[in-house]
């Protein structure tokens, strides 16, 4: 805070010291052994307006006039702008952390979260901080943060002055952080009609779910909120254009509550030492990758890890385990060698045959199919069916003791031979694993003569298995997604 200095669009700092508790506080304990412990102080300006918070709780309909909620905006990314080139990040801001002076002016208080840029980071890593209601996406997941996270915060503050509510409410933290790490805002126009178009793109292009496509930095953002405010024609200076890469049009996730409660039952029994396999069943369009989405967004939330294989379409891919080739070597790159090493183990060589990248990061020759041909060992090809399929299964088993595994196998009625085998062997060893297995299939495809159909016969035998049956969305459900579209 001493590296900020003074500005007008934050709360000054004065002093700070320790000062001796009274002694009328002090407990028996610390009366008896002489102790006489400090308190910490810090001395601020007297921000006599209050809280930004309290201005909305006195609004009408807790709701700022536009030009009010565009100016005290347009203060705070004074601030904000200040702050980020001294190298500091807020990491908390929201209306209770913006204070009003008596005539009303705003300045930026309470950086008890701030982190220092060039600084290592005060809180372990993959530590969640700061307000839920006004969370960007990457802090919610204790990921990089940047100076675009409190640009986030500030598009969720502006949502509220707007909106008169945040743009994501829940009665359960892990409800409002899924919405924001999955779900599109409602458009401020829904709640507030008057609100201009550029304005509103605006606010969207602040809840970006990618950094990437937020404004660039305050001095963007003051720059396009500027041009609103004094351009009649200020829709003009911000692309409102439909188009897939709108804002206005991301997609939303509604209804299926029963389901993901379901799913989210069976990640928490995986992350017990009980794992399972769950399928998702439904026509094509119905939801069921949205519905792995918020799946693999829980997962995250609990400590987890998603990992993702799709099958393709006969003609187009079809090396044999493709879905778990895919999904095992996007862990297999993410993760160090050291560790990836001992989560192989034994079954390195055997994981190497069909992910070539554990070759290059564990130093590791992948075993020949058939066995050593310098030994002239040989074995059938079942025998060497089995020792791979070991291997790969030991590999996953020990990645999920080290962090819970959530395993999505997209399109399985175009899986190949191989992947339905190898599944139903993996299921039927997942007892005390911390692996969910998660496959998705259309049931409109799957007849009698199918492979998926044996397979899935196969599956039910083998014991914890589950089905989720996706069907048509209720009137109720299909007007609240209209709303939100």
């Amino acid at each position: 805070m001493g590296r900020l200095g003074a500005h007008p669009h934050i709360v000054t700092i004065y002093d700070i010291g320790e000062e001796a508790v009274d002694e009328h506080l002090l407990s028996p304990v610390e009366r008896n052994a002489g102790l006489r412990p400090t308190q910490p102080y810090i001395v601020t300006e007297l921000m006599a307006g209050g809280d930004v918070e309290g201005a909305i709780e006195r609004a009408p309909g807790h709701q700022l006039p536009l030009e009010e909620a565009q100016r005290l905006t347009d203060e705070v990314l004074q601030g904000l702008e200040f702050a980020h080139g001294q190298g500091i990040i807020h990491r908390d801001l929201k209306p209770g952390n913006v204070w009003l002076t008596a005539e009303g002016v705003a300045k930026i208080g309470d950086f008890g979260l701030a982190m220092a840029i060039d600084r290592s980071r005060l809180t372990r890593a993959g530590m969640m901080v700061g307000t839920v209601a006004y969370m960007p996406p990457e802090q919610a997941m204790g990921g990089h943060v940047t100076a675009q996270s409190d640009l986030y915060a500030l598009g969720a503050m502006l949502y509220e002055l707007v909106c008169g509510r945040p743009p994501f409410v829940g009665e359960e933290t892990v409800a409002i952080i899924t919405q924001h790490l999955n779900t599109p805002p409602v458009a401020p126009s829904w709640h507030r009609p008057d609100c201009p178009p550029g304005l509103e793109v605006l606010i969207l292009r602040l809840l970006e779910k990618d950094a990437s496509k937020r404004p660039v930095d305050a001095k963007e953002t003051l720059t396009l909120l500027t041009s609103i405010s004094e351009s009649s024609e200020s829709s003009q200076s911000v692309d409102t254009s439909p188009s897939s890469d709108s804002p206005l049009y991301r997609r939303t996730f509604v209804g299926r509550d029963h389901e993901l409660r379901e799913l989210q039952g069976a990640y928490d029994a995986a992350l017990a030492g009980r794992g399972g396999l769950v399928m998702v069943v439904g026509e094509p369009g119905i939801g069921k990758t949205a519905l792995c989405e918020q799946l693999a967004t829980y997962a995250a939330i609990r400590g987890g890890r998603a990992l993702v294989g799709h099958c393709y379409q006969e003609g187009s891919l079809s090396l044999p385990y493709l879905p778990f080739v895919e999904a095992i070597r996007s862990y297999v790159l993410a993760r160090d060698a050291e560790p990836l090493g001992q989560e192989l183990g034994a079954g390195a060589t055997e994981v190497a045959r069909i992910v070539s990248e554990v070759r290059d990061k564990v130093q590791v020759e992948p075993r020949p199919a058939g066995g050593d041909p310098s030994t002239g060992s040989g074995q059938s090809p079942e025998d060497d069916r089995w020792r791979l399929y070991q291997g790969v299964t030991g590999f996953l088993r020990s990645a999920g003791d080290a962090q819970p595994l959530l395993l999505v196998l997209e399109d399985l009625h175009w899986a190949d031979r191989g992947t339905l085998d190898y599944l139903v062997h993996l299921s039927r060893n997942l007892q005390g694993a911390r692996l969910l297995i998660v496959g998705t299939y259309r049931d409109v495809d799957v007849d009698r003569g199918h492979p998926l159909s044996g397979t899935l016969a196969d599956l039910r035998r083998a014991g914890n298995f589950g089905r989720v049956l996706l069907r048509g969305l209720t009137p109720d459900e299909v007007g609240r997604m209209l709303n939100r579209l």
